[in-house]
């Protein structure tokens, strides 16, 4: 085999879930689909990939990120249609639940929806409130609570808020269909590691077994692994790595409704340790937060078609560097059963002894401040990123595929590809109102 592996036109590195559908949109857009290169040095999908929580919605607080989500939405229900094998793309949404007065965030909520009347109150029994629509928000109290039929709700629950336009997905079928297609379409996979890139057009890059390959066009969708190849071109970009963790077991005593949606709490909560446990744990540093109050959003939800369900709680907030194996948090399980045991009382029963049949897993949140992907090109002429997909990266990869692939053949762009492309934080009014906008209640 020559030393040199052949000139490509573009090259996409990173095969997760963001990195297929780039390699996936180029190769249905290009004329020259056999010029493109897929190079990671993992499996497709073995890394941040391999962890995700494998749900979607298009309901956003902002209107930018709201139209984004809905067309990649919309691109994934195209290939649940047309796949030979199915994405199991379910259509029942997500559920979340508050203690509190939800119309006090009315206005947020509409900020991300396509009509002001897409945000309906139900409050009586014989509500209009129907399982079966698929757009909008619906916010059931009172008496309409029951018209979800819930069962092992907190009672003190007040509203539950749900997003019609959600749901689950198998991401791993996902990304399987678009490494078929890319595949199909003459694309060529390469395994291998990038030791040295460098660039403006035409990029070289410098593989780990000594191989070379050049392009024209570079695509860099490593994951949390973005910076370390970004730096060798310009300057970083502003992300960081935060780990995030999910659990997954037999629902043995079948706490959780095999038809329940994806059930979010929203409200903070402090962990139910009594007087002499919290000593016991205030006693030692590293434990003490285990006390704080933490931030909303234990979730939990029915996983696959047998009797398994997966929660998770994005409460850790402590940047780290990437690891391609982070280290787990040891009290997490636990952690996660009392916070979503409050929710689901039921679940109390895994407090003590979780069934043999467990997984306990983690991946990383790559995010910018304002919890924005980067999409677009980049200052070194020829080089784009995808990147940034806070725990999104499922939902959000088909329309990201898209959109770079749009940039890079000069197609129309959407209004929503500007302010997600990294030129955005030369843009002070953009910027200003970003920050200024809600971050969102998920």
């Amino acid at each position: 085999m020559n030393r040199n592996l052949p000139e490509a036109q573009t090259v996409v590195v990173g095969a997760g879930i963001a990195g297929l559908a780039c390699a996936y949109a180029l190769s249905r857009r290009s004329k020259a689909p056999d010029s493109i290169v897929l190079l990671d040095s993992r499996a497709p999908m073995s890394l941040t990939s391999a962890q995700s929580g494998e749900n979607y919605r298009d309901w956003w607080p902002h209107p930018v990120m709201a139209q984004f989500a809905r067309r990649s939405v919309e691109r994934m229900r195209a290939i649940a249609e047309e796949s030979p094998q199915p994405i199991r793309m379910t259509k029942n949404g997500y559920l979340l639940a508050t203690r509190h007065d939800p119309e006090s965030l009315a206005d947020e909520w509409v900020s991300g929806l396509e009509q002001p009347g897409d945000l309906r109150f139900h409050s009586r029994a014989n509500t209009a409130y129907r399982r079966g629509g698929f757009s909008g928000l619906d916010v059931l109290s009172g008496a309409a609570l029951d018209a979800l039929d819930l069962r092992q709700i907190d009672p003190t629950i007040r509203s539950i808020i749900h997003v019609r336009c959600g749901g689950q997905i198998d991401s791993q079928q996902l990304g399987q269909y678009m490494l078929e297609a890319f595949r199909g379409a003459g694309g060529t996979r390469v395994k291998n590691k990038v030791e040295e890139l460098t660039g403006p057009s035409p990029f070289r890059l410098r593989l780990a077994d000594g191989k070379q390959i050049r392009c024209q066009t570079l695509v860099l969708a490593p994951g949390p692994f973005l910076n370390q190849l970004v730096a060798q071109l310009e300057p970083p970009l502003p992300v960081s790595h935060v780990l995030q963790q999910k659990l997954a077991f037999a629902d043995v005593h079948g706490v959780v409704p095999r038809g329940q949606p994806f059930l979010i709490d929203l409200d903070r909560q402090i962990l139910g340790f009594d007087a002499e446990e919290q000593a016991a744990l205030r006693e030692d540093p590293a434990l003490a937060w285990l006390c704080d109050e933490l931030p909303g959003g234990v979730h939990c939800r029915p996983d696959g078609s047998g009797n398994w369900i997966k929660m998770g709680w994005a409460y850790n907030q402590t940047p780290s560097e990437p690891m391609a194996a982070p280290p787990l948090d040891d009290h997490f399980a636990e952690v996660v059963l009392r916070g979503a045991s409050r929710l689901q009382p039921g679940l109390k029963v895994y407090t003590e002894r979780l069934p043999r049949q467990t997984s306990h897993y983690g991946g990383y949140y790559s995010m910018t401040t304002e919890n924005w992907p980067l999409i677009g090109p980049l200052k070194t002429d020829g080089a784009f990123v995808v990147g940034a997909l806070s725990g999104f990266g499922t939902m959000a990869a088909c329309e990201a595929g898209a959109l770079i692939a749009a940039w890079i053949h000069g197609d129309p762009l959407p209004q929503h590809a500007a302010p997600l492309a990294p030129s955005r934080y030369g843009n002070r009014d953009l910027m200003a109102q970003i920050q200024s906008a809600p971050r969102g209640i998920l």
